[in-house]
């Protein structure tokens, strides 16, 4: 039986590369239930991330297992936003990741279709939406576009300060952007030149 077990738990690190999986695809490779919960309990191998989602470690998770948690329990069509959304798309500035205490697990903000029955649940917050955006993928992980990102953590954000930090460095990117751009378009190209000699 141990054997078994053993043999099981390599083929669940070998397909869920991440250390992340639901009950329902672990209970897929061979696993039942009651196993998967009992691997979960202190002194096991395995750890409880959110409801029917499994860390397949003891450690603490990273943030790209916190993310991935997030989306296997909401599902299909999820996408992530708010300030893990927007430091994924690469805005710097801003608040830190940490939870609102500074340390614990990061805030991972995530959007579902209105239909969709999820609950919000340690450090997920679900908000669901009848004008779900078109995900932009990074890394293979689904995320709003950035503005709707930039909006999202404005909105849950408590201090002035951090609610302004979000904007400033994407309006920052899109004024250097605009600016290299113009820059571009007052300087000729050799062909416009051509034109004008003829």
């Amino acid at each position: 039986m141990a054997s078994r077990t053993r043999a099981l738990s390599e083929q669940a690190r070998a397909a869920f590369p991440y250390g992340v999986a639901s009950v329902r695809q672990l209970v897929a490779v061979g696993f039942t239930e009651r196993t998967v919960y009992k691997r979960c309990l202190p002194g096991g191998p395995w750890r409880r991330l959110l409801p029917g989602v499994i860390g397949l470690f003891t450690g603490t998770p990273t943030p790209e297992q916190y993310v991935l948690a997030a989306l296997l329990l909401c599902g299909p069509d999820a996408m992530v936003t708010g300030l893990e959304a927007c430091r994924r798309h690469g805005l710097r500035r801003g608040p830190l990741r940490a939870g609102r205490n500074g340390n614990g697990p990061i805030e991972i903000h995530v959007l579902v279709p209105a239909s969709r029955q999820v609950r919000s649940v340690g450090y997920l917050h679900v908000e669901r939406t009848t004008r779900l955006p078109r995900a932009v993928v990074r890394s293979g992980m689904p995320l709003a576009p950035v503005a709707r990102a930039c909006i999202d953590a404005a909105r849950r954000r408590d201090e002035p300060g951090e609610v302004t930090e979000l904007p400033r460095t994407r309006c920052n990117r899109v004024t250097a952007r605009s600016a290299r751009s113009s820059r571009n378009w007052r300087t000729p190209r050799p062909e416009a030149r051509r034109f004008r000699a003829v």
